[in-house]
C-alpha cells in the first residue's frame, strides 16, 4: 500500500502546468504544435543504421510484438538532467548514429542553444513486418527553473499526463490502432564526479513515477581509471540517498556478464561524451570531437558507453522497460484516482459539516431569542 508521502507531488490540479518565466508550457500529445514541437524522422531502409545489428535487436521484440496485435512497439525516453550537460547532443547522436537519421529541426553540434520547452523527437527502425518507434523527449535542464520543486513538478506531470492520456484513448481506439504515448523511461545526465544534492533530491522523488538510467556526461573530463573510480562514487552516493536506479542487472537475464564487458568500467551509468562533430567514413557516421591531444568517436567504446546503450536501449531492454512502465503508471494512476476519492469524499463530509453548523447556529440564535 502506497502511502501520501510517496506519491507527495501529484497535484490535485488538472495536468497542466505553466512557467511564466520561460515561458515553458507543458499539455498532453493532443496539444498543439506550438504548445510541444515534435518532429517526426523516420530512418530509410538504406540508411547506415539499418545494420545487421539492428535487425538482430529487432528480433529481440518480436516475440512480445505479436502478443501486442503485431502493431509497432513505441518506446518513448525522456531525457533529464541540469541546463547545458548534453542531453540534446545526446539525442542527435542517437537520432543519426543509430537510426540514420538527420534532425534538420535542429541545431549543429557547436551551435546548440539551450533547449526551452519540450521537444519530442522520433525515429524507428523497421525491418518486414516489425517495427520500434522510438520517441526521445528533450526537456529543459532544471537549471533555467528558479524553483527546482518547479521544474520537477512539470516533469512529474508530464508523466502522468501522458499516462492519462493513453488511459483515455485505450477506450476510445481499437486495440490494435491504439499507440502507446506513455514515458516508459528516463535518462538522467550526471556531470559528476559525484552527484550533486539537486541532481540526488530530484531522481529520489522522479523514481516514484519512471524508471531512470543514469548517464555521466562529459565523461572525456576523466581518464579511463579516473570514469571507473567515478562510476562506482556515483552508485554508492545513489545508494545512500536511498535511490534505486532501473534494474537492469535483472532485464539482462543470462547476458548480464555485458555489462560489465566496458573498458570504461561496469555499467550504468554510461559514460558519455558530449556531441561532436558528425562525418561520414567508410560509409558510416561517426561523431568525432577533438581535442588538444587528438580526436576520438564517441561510438567507439574505448571513448564511451555509447554504444552499448543504444545496443541495450533499443534492443535488450525494450520489452522490459515497457512492461516496468506499465506496472509503474498502473500504481500512480490507482493511487491519482484513490486520492481524488478522498478529496471528493473529504469535500462532501465538510458540506455536511457546514450544514449542521449553520443548523446549529440558526437553532442558537433562535432560542436566545425566545429566552
Amino acid at each position: 500500500m502506497s502511502s501520501d508521502n510517496e506519491f507527495a507531488l501529484l497535484s490535485n490540479s488538472p495536468i497542466e502546468v505553466q512557467d511564466n518565466q520561460l515561458n515553458l508550457r507543458v499539455l498532453h500529445r493532443i496539444s498543439s504544435a506550438s504548445t510541444i514541437k515534435s518532429v517526426y524522422i523516420e530512418s530509410h531502409s538504406n540508411s547506415p543504421a539499418s545494420s545487421v545489428g539492428q535487425k538482430n535487436e529487432l528480433q529481440l521484440i518480436k516475440e512480445a510484438q505479436i502478443q501486442r496485435l503485431n502493431k509497432p512497439v513505441n518506446l518513448n525516453i525522456l531525457i533529464l538532467g541540469d541546463s547545458n550537460i548534453g542531453k540534446t547532443s545526446l539525442i542527435n547522436a542517437m537520432l543519426l548514429k543509430h537510426f540514420g537519421i538527420v534532425n534538420s529541426k535542429l541545431e549543429k553540434p557547436n551551435n546548440l542553444r539551450p533547449t526551452r520547452t519540450v521537444i519530442e523527437s522520433n525515429g524507428s527502425i523497421s525491418n518486414n513486418e516489425l517495427e520500434l518507434r522510438v520517441t526521445l523527449i528533450d526537456t529543459p535542464g532544471y537549471g533555467f527553473f528558479t524553483c527546482k520543486e518547479k521544474w520537477l513538478e512539470t516533469m512529474v506531470e508530464l508523466i502522468i499526463g501522458k499516462a492519462l492520456d493513453y488511459k483515455k484513448f485505450k477506450k476510445l481506439v481499437p486495440k490494435n490502432l491504439l499507440e502507446d504515448n506513455r514515458v516508459h523511461a528516463a535518462l538522467f545526465l550526471i556531470e559528476g564526479p559525484r552527484c550533486k544534492e539537486t541532481d540526488l533530491d530530484l531522481i529520489f522523488n522522479l523514481q516514484k513515477y519512471i524508471s531512470i538510467i543514469p548517464i555521466l556526461a562529459k565523461s572525456d573530463s576523466y581518464s579511463a581509471n579516473e570514469l571507473i573510480q567515478v562510476k562506482l562514487s556515483i552508485i554508492s552516493q545513489c545508494a545512500e540517498a536511498g535511490i534505486s536506479f532501473y534494474d537492469i542487472a535483472s532485464a539482462m537475464g543470462n547476458k548480464v556478464i555485458e555489462l560489465s564487458l566496458s573498458p570504461l568500467g561496469p555499467v550504468p551509468p554510461f559514460a558519455i561524451i558530449s556531441g561532436g562533430n558528425a562525418i561520414e567514413k567508410n560509409g558510416k557516421i561517426c561523431f568525432i570531437r577533438k581535442y588538444t591531444w587528438g580526436q576520438c568517436d564517441i561510438h567507439n567504446k574505448s571513448c564511451s558507453d555509447f554504444r552499448i546503450l543504444c545496443r541495450l536501449l533499443f534492443g535488450h531492454l525494450v520489452i522490459p522497460i515497457i512492461d516496468t512502465a506499465k506496472f509503474m503508471n498502473k500504481k500512480t494512476l490507482k493511487f491519482l484516482k484513490t486520492k481524488e476519492k478522498k478529496i471528493k469524499s473529504n469535500n462532501e463530509f465538510n458540506k455536511k459539516a457546514n450544514r449542521f453548523r449553520r443548523i446549529s447556529n440558526f437553532a442558537a440564535r433562535f432560542i436566545l431569542n425566545m429566552l
